[in-house]
């Protein structure tokens, strides 16, 4: 089991014992009885046909799991990928400015600050016995 997002998991094998049988039943063991009927009596080979196919749609089911589970990444990641694509234009909102408006109000607070220290300058005259003290 792997952990795709909050509170989802999803298992990342098949059981190959369900996809491809076991033992003298599996789809293994199906091809070299059909292997060994061809070399030696091809006339047996329709049951043998037809549990080869009883395999086939066991395949088929395997690969129907991994393409639902597949499906579900390729949402779960788009669904990420969204999150992300939101954050990030939420944050560009956020420090992104406006230029000319930021330059503007920055020169009139330089200049209310200079003119704050001009008139500061003028009222707090420093004589030379206010220094000597």
């Amino acid at each position: 089991m792997r952990t795709i997002g909050a509170n989802t998991k999803v298992p990342v094998n098949v059981d190959g014992r369900l996809v491809f049988g076991e033992g003298v039943d599996s789809i293994f063991g199906i091809l070299s009885d059909i292997a060994t009927k061809l070399d030696g009596d091809p006339t047996g080979l329709g049951d043998d046909l037809t549990r080869l196919d009883a395999k086939v749609v066991g395949i088929k089911n395997g690969l129907s799991t991994v393409g639902a589970r597949t499906n579900q990444l390729e949402r779960m990641r788009q669904a990420a990928d969204d999150a992300v694509l939101n954050v990030s234009k939420t944050l560009s909102d956020v420090e992104d400015i406006d230029l000319p408006q930021t330059i503007t109000e920055l020169q009139l607070q330089q200049t209310a600050y200079q003119a704050a220290l001009a008139a500061g300058a003028r009222v707090v005259q420093p004589s030379l016995i206010d220094f000597l003290r």
